[in-house]
């Protein structure tokens, strides 16, 4: 399938924008919940549990179809439990401007990796994010490499901002 066909469009009652948010609510309590989950506790077992029990709250017939319904939860599983993987390290998730920001320490580089996954995003909204993630990780810490990855959960796309001192 190519993703040409894979649509948010009005289904039942809600339309497209009205999906998105709910379906980025969803994604950021998954978020949240995990890393509230003790360090030495967290594994792929309770994203997908978090997935699982969230998820539910999403009714199919809000999707333009049964396909679109499964492509996007695949697609989100997926990529969340490949950045969880990747972010393994984090030390913790903060709120920038109603996102969770899943930030870690990378202890080669002495750098700050942080990542924002979001539903669906283009290039000027992952900049903008980029920016406002830097404007406020620079005023918490003195690191000399900084690196944002905001990830596109719909279309896989990942959107990096790399900034050395």
């Amino acid at each position: 399938m190519s993703r040409s066909h894979l649509r948010l469009e009005k289904g039942c009652f809600l339309g497209k924008e009205v999906l998105k948010n709910r379906l980025q609510a969803i994604v950021n309590q998954i978020i949240d919940e995990y890393y509230s989950i003790d360090k030495n506790e967290r594994s792929s077992y309770h994203v997908l549990l978090l997935i699982a029990e969230h998820w539910k709250k999403i009714n199919i017939e809000e999707f333009h179809s049964t396909t679109d319904y499964y492509t996007v939860l695949a697609k989100t599983t997926d990529l969340l439990l490949k950045g969880f993987a990747y972010n393994e390290g984090a030390c913790c998730c903060k709120i920038i401007n109603d996102q969770p920001v899943i930030i870690s320490q990378m202890s080669k580089s002495n750098g700050i990796r942080a990542t924002i996954f979001v539903i669906e995003t283009d290039v000027q909204e992952a900049m903008l994010m980029c920016n406002q993630v830097k404007s406020y990780l620079e005023k918490m810490s003195t690191t000399n490499h900084l690196y944002v990855s905001i990830c596109s959960l719909i279309d896989g796309n990942v959107y990096k901002l790399y900034d050395r001192k």
